[in-house]
């Protein structure tokens, strides 16, 4: 029983509402919704300011509208088409008719909000925009949530027993509505490729795609259809007055939880309530508004003082759809003619009143021409044209679509399946040459060789991004790395937008690492970005082999949601120059054989030469050099250019084409002449056994990055009694093999340890240990004297050669422990270089204080007879190496990394050469000190010779040895 009983008497008007036949509650919820929408809508176009009155009518709208015609769909389709299944053949006719009318209606409002877009003269460029408005590939603003309606009445052609089924029993449609639900949210995380993602977002959703998915909607579809059978049985508004309030109320409640969890759990509130695709909780306040709603529809028609009220909502109802369509276009057309938004709330509502008072005028308007059609349509079918008035068309048609007896002679899916197949083809020719507007604007910069141009479009249907927005797009730059047209580093890649003839760098940032193949970079909206709107002043500007550090870099900010930013086809430089290398090394005595640099200038079709012979001249700007270029083709020139007296620097060339009166020129090209860094990784073997997975992983890192390894190997495992003779046999048949097949060296090192000590017949000593170590490993070799090291150095040089391990020359002593004895006795032993040298320490538990006192970018040197830290007239004949790039055992991958940037930073080409060892343990080489080694020569290999990206050389110190020679 309602309590509206109580306060007012039923009128003569809610009488002739429950004799009418029609359910008038779901218009008069229908009428509510789309003055709701209207208003928001009108709020969105028409309005600038902060009003938050304004603001949270639009935000009602938004979260409300939608839902509610959905579910009033559902109720509709259930009471007109599904309701007696034995009649379901005529009413297919009117369920298709209606919703071909929906579709023509979006269909009318997208091509009005694309209509700026229909260049002038007419080109293929409409067939490929047409094509995109009639797939849903480009989807006009407000509208959208049109096309979920249409599909799911469409889909009832082919699962109506289906839904009859469900409908037989609750669970059944409950448990199908869960599993739809969590159906398309997994979908919604899969990635797919690009050419399913417009199924995908359809289906379920994709970010920057489409917003009304099916499969999440679904469930209020279905359960408008239920209400629609519940409904339909019963005969008194009180009942249905009740069920509506109960369910509102029930939802209501849930919504209420859902608020007390993101008190508890506040860091949920992004996600509890997402639009896009809708969260669970979103869609529950939306039905409880619904049934909200739908119970003040069952109120007004009990309100005696209510009819004009009841008459007004009616009549918006049940003329919902033109009503919208009308007030639609009229707003498209506020937005194409650009119009100025209002700061004054008043203003706008003002506005809003003058459009739907006209929005409701025009769709109630009726219009004779409708008569006028239906003739017409009659004549079409032959029953009011009398026969001998046929004209040609109509004889045409009996001919060969009719036969004599009203059978069709060709079916209507024949006709059907035929238009569809031709409109395809034909799409598919006109987007296999798309149209492209040729903007003549000038290149940027003629120092990158290459651009895209990205067009930045607001996928968003209801919010605008403002100026500073931060927003990301995605290429794949490792495949321009291994083109040569781009740095490994990223330092070329620009971003730079086009601002009413003038070109403006702006800041960019890399959200991924460089050189993938799904590499993000983010930069800001230099403009608003209105909903459905693409700007398309952005571009992407690389190849630049000398740019550095300098580039605009921005911070990381939260990037933007709906806002799709893609490339077009990259552009080359019109007159492009290619240098064979971009690096080219000086004093590199075992690797360089050439010292001549090849030059190259493509010049592409669009330069039209006038002459028939074209003079053609390069010029290494800012020096003297220049020469004159060969033909190697049509449009091609050569020129091999010796650089071996340039100094060390970075370099530009530039071509001048000279064609009669034109003078041309290239594209700058980069190259630098720059000394060699050499980068050294060292083992050191400590006289201990090393584990299966250490010597895998030693294996694989070297393999990863083409690093050879120099091993200072340790001959006291020969005398270990906790070796056996196979487990030493093995580790020395893999390092014989690793020098044998990969380039290693096997240098010598030297722990104190009692066995060897005894084993090379040389008194034992314990005094000055910097641990605690009871086998000697912790005795600095400095304890003995000169014939002492001598001997122990011969015995170590006996065991090489009874094992094959060749004649070493690089020696590091155990704990870097080498004073200027242990280094005349490591000359006279026969070494040509020692690395044992490193910065000042202080090691072990016992503190003992080092010998050296070195830097990160002390060069190789011969050290003085009397002070091993520095060299002078009284040098030994033996070269220092240092370990200058530290222990990867004890040092931070960011400690490893700043000692390589100490020596080489900012891509500036070196002007001595430089020599940088690193040294590692294989005894205790764990799987974080894997990983940390790993990740050095990652970021090392981004400045590789080889790779053509840098002055880095991985050799051994031999290898360097032998440069430092030369």
């Amino acid at each position: 029983m309602s309590f509206i009983r109580y306060f007012s008497p039923l009128t003569a008007l809610v009488a002739r509402l429950r004799r009418r036949p029609r359910e008038y509650s779901l218009d008069l919820l229908r009428g509510i919704a789309v003055f709701l929408m209207l208003l928001a809508h009108s709020v969105f176009f028409l309005y600038a300011g902060e009003n938050g009155i304004l603001r949270w009518a639009k935000l009602l709208g938004d979260t409300l509208c939608f839902g509610v015609f959905l579910f009033v769909s559902g109720s509709v389709v259930y009471l007109a088409y599904l309701r007696k299944p034995d009649q379901w053949e005529n009413s297919k006719n009117r369920l298709l008719r209606r919703s071909l009318i929906i579709l023509a209606g979006y269909y009318l409002v997208a091509i009005v909000a694309a209509i700026r877009e229909f260049t002038f003269p007419i080109s293929r460029q409409w067939l490929s925009l047409g094509w995109e408005i009639l797939a849903w590939q480009k989807i006009a603003g407000f509208t959208e949530f049109l096309i979920p309606l249409v599909l799911f009445r469409l889909l009832l052609f082919p699962s109506r027993k289906i839904c009859l089924f469900l409908l037989d029993k609750l669970h059944r449609l409950a448990l199908f509505s869960v599993f739809v639900y969590w159906l398309g949210s997994v979908l919604y995380s899969w990635q797919v490729p690009s050419s399913l993602v417009a199924w995908k977002a359809l289906l379920a959703g994709h970010e920057g795609w489409y917003t009304f998915p099916l499969l999440q909607y679904s469930p209020v579809f279905l359960l408008g259809i239920l209400w629609g059978k519940w409904s339909s049985r019963q005969q008194g508004l009180v009942s249905k007055e009740n069920k509506s309030l109960q369910a509102g109320l029930t939802l209501s409640a849930v919504v209420v939880l859902f608020f007390i969890l993101l008190i508890i759990a506040p860091t949920a509130i992004p996600t509890y309530f997402s639009r896009w695709p809708p969260s669970l909780p979103f869609l529950i306040v939306g039905l409880a508004l619904t049934f909200i709603l739908l119970t003040i529809s069952f109120l007004l028609q009990e309100l005696s003082a209510a009819g004009w009220l009841v008459r007004a909502v009616l009549f918006l109802g049940e003329h919902a759809f033109p009503i919208f369509i009308i007030h639609s276009l009229l707003l498209q057309l506020f937005k194409v003619f650009e119009l100025a938004k209002f700061n004054q709330p008043i203003i706008v509502l003002l506005g809003f009143l003058l459009l739907f008072v006209v929005s409701c005028l025009i769709a109630g308007v009726k219009m004779r021409i409708y008569r006028r059609l239906s003739q017409w349509y009659g004549l079409w079918r032959n029953e009011y044209f009398p026969k001998k008035r046929e004209n040609i068309l109509i004889r045409f048609t009996r001919r060969f679509v009719t036969r004599k007896d009203q059978k069709r002679r060709i079916k209507k899916r024949y006709l059907v399946l035929t238009f569809m197949v031709l409109f395809v083809l034909l799409s598919v020719v006109s987007l296999s040459d798309k149209y492209q507007e040729d903007e003549a604007i000038p290149w940027w910069s003629d120092e990158f060789a290459y651009y895209r141009n990205l067009s930045v479009k607001n996928t968003d249907l209801v919010n605008t991004h403002i100026k500073g927005t931060t927003v990301s797009f995605s290429f794949d730059h490792a495949a321009l790395v291994g083109q040569g047209k781009a740095l490994v580093n990223g330092n070329d890649v620009r971003v730079v937008y086009w601002d009413n003839g003038i070109y403006r760098e702006i800041e960019r940032s890399s959200q991924t690492e460089w050189n993938t193949r799904e590499t993000v970079v983010n930069f800001d909206l230099q403009a608003d970005l209105l909903p459905q709107i693409t700007h398309s002043q952005y571009y992407l500007y690389y190849g630049n082999n000398l740019a550095g550090t300098s580039v605009i870099s921005g911070e990381i900010g939260s990037v933007a949601k709906f806002v799709q930013v893609s490339g077009e086809a990259e552009v080359a430089h019109p007159i492009r120059g290619e240098v064979g290398q971009q690096w080219l090394l000086k004093g590199d005595g075992f690797t360089l054989t050439d010292s001549r640099l090849e030059y190259k200038v493509l010049v592409a079709d669009s330069v039209e030469f006038k002459g028939k012979s074209v003079s053609v001249n390069y010029k290494i700007l800012n020096t003297e050099y220049q020469g004159i270029m060969s033909p190697v083709g049509e449009r091609a020139w050569q020129a091999m250019i010796n650089f071996s007296e340039l100094p060390v620097g970075d370099y530009q060339i530039q071509t001048r084409l000279v064609d009669e009166e034109d003078t041309y020129f290239s594209q700058k090209s980069g190259f630098y002449v720059s000394y060699p860094l050499y980068v050294v990784w060292s083992i050191d073997w400590e006289g201990y056994d090393a584990s299966a997975p250490a010597l895998e992983a030693i294996s694989r890192i070297s393999q990863k990055h083409e690093l050879p390894i120099t091993h200072f190997f340790n001959p006291r495992i020969y005398v270990n009694k906790d070796i056996s003779p196979a487990r030493s046999e093995f580790l020395t048949r893999w390092i014989k093999n690793r020098r044998d097949q990969l380039g290693d060296e096997i240098g010598m090192h030297l722990h104190m340890f009692h066995d060897f000590v005894e084993d090379a017949e040389v008194e034992i000593r314990r005094e000055g240990k910097w641990g605690n170590w009871p086998d000697g490993y912790d005795v600095p070799m400095s304890i003995y004297n000169y014939e002492e090291t001598m001997q122990l150095l011969e015995r170590g040089k006996y065991w090489f050669s009874q094992k094959g391990l060749g004649n070493p020359v690089s020696f590091r002593a155990g704990g870097w422990f080498a004073d200027a004895d242990v280094l005349r006795a490591v000359q006279t032993a026969g070494f040509y270089l020692d690395s044992s040298g490193r910065d000042w320490y202080v090691w072990g538990p016992n503190k003992i204080t080092g010998y050296w006192d070195l830097s990160s970018t002390t060069r190789p040197y011969q050290p003085a007879a009397g002070n091993q830290n520095r060299t002078g007239f009284d040098a030994i004949d033996l070269w220092e190496f240092p370990n200058n790039g530290g222990s990867s055992y004890d040092l931070l991958l960011e400690e490893l990394i700043h000692r390589f940037t100490d020596n080489f930073s900012n891509n500036q080409s070196l002007t001595v050469k430089q020599t940088l060892t690193y040294l590692s343990h294989p005894q205790w080489f764990s799987s974080a000190e894997q990983e940390r080694v790993d990740s050095l020569f990652s970021y090392l290999d981004k400045f590789k010779y080889d790779d053509n990206w840098g002055p880095v050389r991985y050799v051994t110190l031999e290898q360097a040895y032998q440069a430092w020679g030369e």
